[in-house]
């Protein structure tokens, strides 16, 4: 067996049989895509056992997390759900640029999916506001909002309430989601506020994460940026967890 917070530089095919069962809350992982050419880490591999073991060793509400492109990529989808996992999300990486641009067509984003064992839920989680907002007409937008406030009395009241005390004040609204999957209040709550809010906590995590690519060297073509692999752990994960 393997001992835990070690690094093992070995083939995964190899080590994966010497992790014990339901043991891992996470696996991460960016298996060769099989479609670059003349790439010595592209090379192919048993994928019905490599997904085979990794079931094995996940805990019941444990997580499989894997990035992918074209065939490879659905293939793999459907080689889990035959495995019965749980599909949970499809997460984009926009990486906010061309990966190269003698390309026809401007590849600008990869594919990752996100499945259970069984149980898994996905958490709630939180970016903070400049790394959110990188559309610049989002932020002007944003800025629009809180001029309100400077001639508008009582949302200049509500914007205090809410830097004071951290409580959003909901105004009665007649209009109630009918539907049972959506968040139901009262009323609506002060535009100002909401944007107060994003600033303060950050906004919600969405299926689109915009993260820049890494603008060192790399040792392989298709490298991820550690902010990206951060953001996609704290969806399926607590502090402690094993990866």
């Amino acid at each position: 067996m393997i001992e835990l917070d070690r690094l093992y530089n070995e083939d995964c095919l190899d080590l994966l049989p010497k992790i014990e069962d339901s043991s891992i809350d996470v696996v991460l992982t960016d298996p060769p895509f099989l479609y670059l050419k003349n790439q010595k880490l592209e090379r192919p591999f048993d994928e019905n056992r490599f997904f085979s073991e990794i079931k094995r060793i996940l805990k019941d509400d444990g997580f499989l997390v894997f990035f992918g492109r074209g065939e490879s990529f659905y293939r793999w989808n459907y080689i889990v759900s035959r495995m019965n996992l749980v599909f949970k999300e499809e997460v984009i990486w926009h990486k906010n640029k061309i990966t190269s641009p003698v390309l026809p067509l401007g590849r600008c984003h990869e594919t990752i999916a996100i499945w259970t064992k069984a149980k898994g839920k996905i958490r709630r989680c939180y970016i903070g506001y400049t790394e959110k907002k990188q559309d610049i007409n989002s932020v002007i937008g944003d800025i629009n909002r809180l001029r309100v406030v400077l001639n508008n009395p009582k949302e200049l009241e509500l914007a205090q309430m809410y830097l004071q005390t951290g409580e959003k004040v909901y105004s009665p609204d007649e209009k109630i989601s009918k539907f049972k999957t959506s968040i139901q209040n009262t009323g609506s709550s002060s535009r100002v506020q909401n944007v107060l809010e994003q600033m303060r906590r950050g906004s919600l995590e969405s299926s689109v994460m915009t993260v820049v690519k890494n603008s060192y060297k790399a040792i392989h073509p298709t490298e991820k940026p550690v902010r990206l692999l951060e953001r996609l752990l704290c969806l399926v994960s607590d502090e402690g967890g094993w990866f």
